[in-house]
């Protein structure tokens, strides 16, 4: 394979434009999303068997609508107002399935990342809702095809307290929807306090589609201890991490696999 061959192999995504309307408020996003915003037509289209009410816009808010009570399934959403903000499409079920994932929140905490997703598929003509989850996130994803045609997701999303600020990438298959912190591939963690600078970022996210693989490079630029005199008889605990370290991971139909630490 020749070096045009290898290069047009692999797709970069660096998320230069962006549709999915999430305000990213720590970190650099690095993945070009796919997630739309949702229209208040798409919101009516796609959650008619989902909302006891019609959906509306609420000034500071956004899409808002009150749940049915559709059985253990969406206990995470039961009495809650919804409130909906974006929709990526296709067969995350199957090869042949046509299903929209709606990205939003309703009651969830800081431990969920303020958000939880809405599973539907089309039956009959109909968009019939088949889960809601609250911390499966899915706000900024694209989609990734499994060797037999079905799609997982492959997200991220930011956090930060106490010091910390983290960039986590991590895949969504709807199949088996699980807290983003359970299906983490990586994870820059940067902090900083008045004795230590840790600060790491996510440089590379690449996609080999020939070989199915994702690659993932974080960089550690700056680990220092802040010269005061509080700090002075404080070490720095664990070694350096490398510059550059880029994990791998092979996509088969039975997930993310083959993890490999590079450097």
């Amino acid at each position: 394979m020749n070096r045009k061959a290898r290069l047009a192999a692999v797709i970069v995504y660096f998320a230069l434009g962006r549709a999915d309307g999430y305000d990213w408020n720590r970190v650099q996003p690095r993945i070009t999303s796919q997630v739309q915003t949702l229209t208040p037509t798409d919101a009516t289209a796609l959650l008619t068997r989902f909302c006891a009410s019609s959906v509306k816009t609420v000034e500071r808010i956004g899409l808002t609508c009150t749940t049915h009570r559709l059985g253990t399934a969406f206990t995470d959403s039961v009495g809650a107002e919804f409130h909906p903000e974006g929709v990526i499409y296709g067969h995350f079920l199957s090869p042949t399935s046509d299903d929209a994932v709606v990205s939003g929140w309703s009651a969830e905490h800081h431990p969920d990342l303020w958000g939880g997703t809405l599973l539907l598929t089309k039956s009959n003509g109909h968009w019939k809702p088949l889960w809601y989850r609250s911390a499966v996130i899915t706000h900024s994803c694209r989609k990734l095809p499994m060797p037999s045609g079905r799609e997982v997701l492959l997200c991220e999303a930011e956090d930060g307290g106490m010091g910390h600020v983290l960039h986590y990438l991590f895949s969504v298959d709807l199949t088996s929807p699980v807290p983003f912190t359970e299906s983490v591939l990586a994870v820059a963690d940067s902090y900083s306090n008045p004795c230590f600078t840790d600060k790491r970022r996510v440089e590379r996210v690449e996609w080999d589609e020939r070989r199915r693989e994702l690659s993932i490079e974080i960089r550690t630029p700056e680990r220092s201890r802040k010269s005061t005199p509080e700090c002075a008889d404080e070490p720095i605990h664990g070694k350096r991490p490398p510059l550059r370290s880029t994990r791998a991971f092979v996509l088969s139909d039975k997930g993310f696999w083959a993890v490999v630490n590079r450097r």
